[in-house]
């Protein structure tokens, strides 16, 4: 082991800390896996979500205001530690009167040109020209569901990992110039919540974007390969 430096990851609060524990947690940074200077992103990622009293007009265009004025979640990192990712991600999530809406802006090369393989609901989307969002709304419970959706608009749902349980929820996709957009509106009783979350509430949510061109998969917080572990995702802060 001489030589080689191991770096432990905690989520602790908002602030990363490192400790000197079993090698088998380690990630080695003399192993190559951590380059472009992105030790920051490793780090526990926060997002500020605010509310709005207007309705969202579901077509993937964003052209609601509200959307302009959402915190972006940015900064995507591959999920094999290789770097950071080379397709640009940018989410935003802004809570309604009686849903989540959530936004994601896909940067591509051709988008016009992009093809998705899955056709039918709850099919191969994490391997798809996709998208997906894992959310974990209850405090004092670990239950991580998760939406996806393909650039042909085919949708993917599940709860815990279980990909039989679908949710009656909305989104939309467009395929742009220079991007190809999604936008979703997930109930709050999809959720298994009663109403809105108040203020200075916590959910804990990641994004996850798979490209097929590049064959690349990345991820906004990083789970360690562990995309249902509820300690491992960022935290959505209720302005």
């Amino acid at each position: 082991l001489s030589g080689t430096l191991y770096v432990f990851f905690f989520n602790h609060t908002a602030t990363t800390e490192i400790y000197t524990l079993s090698l088998h947690d380690a990630l080695p940074i003399s192993s190559g896996k951590i380059k472009d200077n992105y030790l920051r992103v490793l780090s526990f990622k926060t997002l500020a979500c605010e509310k709005t009293g207007r309705s969202i007009d579901l077509d993937g265009r964003l052209r609601e205001r509200f959307w302009d004025d959402a915190v972006p979640a940015d900064g995507f990192i591959r999920v094999d530690f290789s770097g950071l990712a080379k397709k640009k991600t940018t989410a935003r999530v802004v809570l309604g009167k009686n849903a989540v809406y959530l936004a994601i802006v896909c940067s591509e090369s051709k988008p016009k040109k992009l093809s998705a393989i899955a056709r039918k609901r709850d099919g191969n989307i994490p391997n798809d020209e996709a998208v997906m969002v894992s959310i974990a709304p209850h405090k004092d419970e670990k239950m991580v569901y998760q939406f996806g959706v393909n650039c042909d608009g085919v949708k993917y749902d599940a709860k815990g990992g279980i990909k039989e349980w679908s949710g009656k929820w909305e989104s939309a996709t467009r395929l742009n110039d220079d991007d190809w957009t999604v936008e979703m509106s997930i109930p709050y009783k999809v959720l298994e919540l009663d109403s809105a979350p108040k203020k200075n509430e916590k959910w804990k949510i990641n994004f996850f974007r798979s490209t097929i061109e590049t064959y690349e998969k990345s991820e906004w917080s990083a789970t360690l390969s562990s995309p249902l572990d509820v300690e491992k995702l960022g935290a959505l802060i209720m302005n």
